[in-house]
């Protein structure tokens, strides 16, 4: 007996399931939580109309998440390490695996609970923790103040050495984005455009775009294993002097809201004025691991005697 043929529905579907489907994120975005002009529920809201992917990562906080449950919404966090005050964006798969991140690393490192810094998270540690939770990183706005850029070289090719992606910024002009990709390019990492968005013309002004085979909205372990592939396109708005003045007034009133975060702000970006900044690496080298499994070997030796 033959079997019956495929319905027309059932051949539709696996048609569709076959074509690879666009999306466009834009992974760099602030809420009304820190210094954000649209709340987490408007985000939302943008994204359900927008057809678009959003990551909502607010200063040191991650409270956004709370109200927020949507899969057009990436979990992320903008860190703010001590190291020159270089900010890094870190993005995990699931709400949960960001909840926990940002208990047990962030946290800690933040005992002030400030929202600009200065934290005593180190950049190893950040970069060592979050990859050894399969997190994602992206390096933002490298040619800023708070830019990877204020580190010293030695600094920055450490930092390359992990599996991060370049950030081009949408808030920062064409020649700073040129850095940028020059570095991506120099140490061969993935690119991103991001908006960097605070004011409402922001949110879909820049955005990556790319390709996947799925029916429903891509988990964020998909979207940046897309994004490595790197068959992606940007949409890059830089922005105005206006809307960089503007942009500055929303943060400053933010700042202000802040214990010490003007004031901290404007020092460190006084002081990486001055010279570029190392980074401290508390990592054991391979002397002292050799040493300390001798002296492990020593305890045992006496416990076992």
């Amino acid at each position: 007996m033959n079997p019956m043929p495929p319905s027309l529905d059932t051949i539709a579907e696996k048609l569709h399931l076959q074509k690879k489907k666009k999306y466009r994120l834009n992974g760099h975005v602030h809420s009304t939580v820190s210094d954000g002009q649209l709340s987490p529920q408007e985000i939302v809201e943008l994204a359900d109309a927008q057809n678009m992917l959003f990551s909502i990562t607010d200063h040191l906080r991650i409270d956004a998440y709370n109200v927020v449950d949507s899969s057009r919404i990436i979990p992320g966090v903008e860190v703010k390490v001590a190291e020159g005050g270089v900010d890094f964006l870190v993005h995990t798969d699931t709400r949960e695996e960001l909840e926990t991140f940002f208990r047990e690393v962030v946290v800690p490192a933040n005992p002030g609970n400030t929202m600009y810094g200065p934290t005593r998270l180190q950049v190893h540690r950040l970069l060592g923790e979050a990859f050894d939770r399969k997190a994602h990183v992206v390096v933002p706005h490298y040619a800023t103040a708070e830019g990877l850029s204020v580190l010293d070289t030695s600094a920055q090719e450490a930092v390359a050495k992990y599996p991060v992606f370049m950030e081009m910024n949408g808030r920062v002009g064409r020649a700073k984005n040129r850095q940028a990709k020059k570095f991506a390019s120099t140490h061969n990492l993935p690119l991103i455009a991001s908006g960097d968005s605070h004011l409402r013309s922001q949110y879909t002004d820049t955005h990556t775009t790319f390709k996947l085979q799925k029916a429903s909205e891509p988990t964020a372990d998909e979207v940046f294993a897309a994004l490595r592939l790197r068959r992606v396109q940007f949409l890059l708005k830089h922005a105005s002097w206006l809307d960089t003045i503007r942009t500055g007034v929303a943060s400053a009133k933010s700042m202000m809201l802040q214990r010490d975060g003007l004031l901290y702000y404007l020092c460190n970006a006084a002081r990486n004025s001055f010279g570029k900044r190392g980074i401290e690496d508390n990592r054991p080298t391979a002397s002292q691991q050799l040493q300390e499994t001798l002296e492990t070997a020593d305890v045992d030796d006496a416990v076992d005697s």
